[in-house]
């Protein structure tokens, strides 16, 4: 190495430099410094500088590898967050999908029972929460459960068109007929439950003579807790049961009137009625009407105030 940089110098004197060179490398390392006396000794200085430079890489590239293992695990302990987040996230869709496709909880038909209702004599029928079919060969009465549903629930004879009075519905043979339905009354939309309980009975009897009247109970169907249509009203409100909405009750003989005979006015009608915009205009309106009673009382009290 010494012979590339000193051309002019002899081999043996060489020999001597390189031995002293061995000496004064060792007093140098020893020393740890890297300066130097002679131009002989640049290249002895120079190879310490490189051992030194050694030493000082193998100390980075072990901070780097301890701060590589340190990122490694940092980044092995933020997956393992991501892993349980993302189980957390997925936790929580399952459960939200297991509420949704639970049973409906409030307003659902559970069961209907006729007596002496049209063409049945006894007949009873229960429902599942979702869609249900009925069946049957024409004249077994299959309309008939409908009908005896909408008039226990308030509607009058004429809306099912089966009869101008509610006497006509009662079996030719007998003189009283009896409708009882069962409604559902679970979860945050029930009415009233610590009164009716998990459900609510409502019967409805009709007489021949002409009297009828309702009777609204529990859930064991024992215990009456109010005969007023008023509270039937407030019922349905709460389970927003709209017994007069086609789109909720279509019956056949509306069905094929209006398909086969309705006019461009009727067709209107029928889709007020079926967004309930008739039902919101006669609110507001009900309601100006209210205000404006209420500003004409109190400017009647500041006339008499003001004498």
């Amino acid at each position: 190495m010494i012979e590339s940089t000193q051309n002019n110098e002899r081999p043996i004197k060489h020999q001597k430099i390189v031995k002293e060179s061995d000496d004064e490398e060792e007093i140098i390392s020893k020393k740890r410094t890297t300066t130097t006396s002679t131009n002989r000794k640049g290249p002895i200085v120079k190879e310490s500088e490189d051992e030194e430079s050694g030493s000082d890489s193998e100390s980075e590239s072990g901070s780097e590898s301890g701060s590589g293992s340190e990122s490694e695990s940092e980044s092995d302990s933020g997956s393992d967050s991501d892993d349980s987040d993302a189980e957390n996230t997925k936790i929580r869709e399952e459960a939200e999908l297991r509420k949704l496709s639970t049973d409906p909880e409030a307003g659902i038909i559970e069961s209907i029972t006729l007596e002496n209702f049209m063409c049945h004599r006894h007949f009873h029928i229960s429902f599942g929460s979702n869609v249900n079919f009925i069946s049957g060969e024409n004249g077994s009465g299959k309309s008939a459960v409908m009908i005896a549903l909408i008039i226990a629930l308030g509607a009058k004879a004429s809306f099912t068109n089966r009869g101008s009075k509610i006497t006509d519905l009662i079996r030719t043979d007998t003189n009283h007929s009896l409708i009882k339905v069962v409604l559902r009354n679970r979860g945050p939309e029930a009415y009233q439950p610590e009164k009716y309980g998990n459900s609510i009975v409502i019967e409805r009897r009709i007489n021949r003579n002409g009297g009828s009247g309702y009777k609204i109970k529990d859930h064991t169907g024992k215990v009456t807790i109010s005969e007023k249509f008023t509270e039937l009203s407030l019922i349905l409100e709460q389970f927003n049961i709209q017994i007069d909405n086609p789109m909720s009750i279509l019956t056949q003989d509306t069905s094929r009137q209006f398909l086969n005979s309705a006019t461009a006015s009727e067709k209107y009608k029928l889709f007020l009625t079926a967004t309930q915009l008739d039902k919101m205009t006669k609110d507001y309106t009900a309601t100006k009407e209210n205000i404006d009673r209420i500003n004409n009382h109190i400017i009647a009290k500041a006339q008499v105030c003001s004498k």
